[in-house]
């Protein structure tokens, strides 16, 4: 009875430590859970930081337009504010460097960072496709459309031109022109797609979509207010 007794205690020793070990690696493992929780909150917050300076800098004098527009109508594209403001500067950068500035360049901007929304709700693409597939097409890839079933190409575009009373083709413009002209064809073909995200916008997959980059957003705010919690002790 001694030597099971003996071997009783020694099982009860050995799993007792076990159980500190477990014990002991929950606690590291949580606080490594909680550090890296903290950290994706700072990036998230300084990335919005970033996007706000960027913003100020590509649109200038038009920025509160873009403020006020994703403001009132970020969440009738199934977007964050956050995500309507990023994808419009994405595009104001574009517009930019093409050569359209002021209120043509905020004006494009923000009816690209709608049709993004449109586009992935219609076709269950996550924003960031369908913004990276408009990005292509406005800058000039114009095969980027070619798996939604929408044909872009010099033939097609300088048909577009010549029914639209332009009086030169679209090769035989400069890179302003042809990217206004891409611009407009791209709205003129997805009209289907139009309003999509704000008339499915109770659909599972958009309601999915929209908590996904709720609680993106919501880590931002806290990233930030942690931000300015730390920085007067750093």
């Amino acid at each position: 009875k001694k030597q099971f007794s003996s071997i009783g205690n020694i099982g009860k020793n050995a799993f007792g430590g076990l159980g500190n070990i477990f014990s002991q690696l929950k606690g590291i493992l949580g606080l490594v859970g909680f550090g890296y929780l903290i950290k994706s909150m700072y990036q998230l917050s300084d990335a919005a930081i970033n996007m706000e300076g960027t913003m100020s800098n590509v649109f200038g004098d038009m920025t509160n337009d873009i403020r006020s527009w994703s403001d009132e109508f970020a969440d009738r594209f199934t977007l964050t504010i956050e995500q309507a403001r990023s994808f419009a500067t994405s595009f104001g950068t574009i517009f930019g460097n093409l050569g359209i500035s002021g209120e043509a360049q905020a004006e494009m901007s923000k009816n690209m960072a709608a049709l993004t929304g449109d586009i992935a709700s219609y076709y269950g693409k996550t924003t960031e496709e369908s913004s990276k597939m408009i990005e292509q097409a406005i800058a000039g890839n114009v095969r980027s459309f070619k798996q939604l079933g929408i044909v872009m190409n010099d033939t097609v575009l300088n048909e577009y031109a010549m029914a639209r009373g332009y009086n030169q083709t679209y090769t035989q413009m400069n890179e302003t022109n042809k990217a206004i002209l891409r611009y407009n064809y791209l709205l003129s073909q997805t009209t289907a797609m139009q309003g999509n995200a704000s008339a499915s916008a109770g659909t599972w997959t958009n309601q999915i979509r929209m908590l996904k980059a709720n609680f993106q957003s919501l880590g931002s705010l806290l990233g930030g207010a942690l931000i300015k919690l730390l920085y007067p002790v750093v």
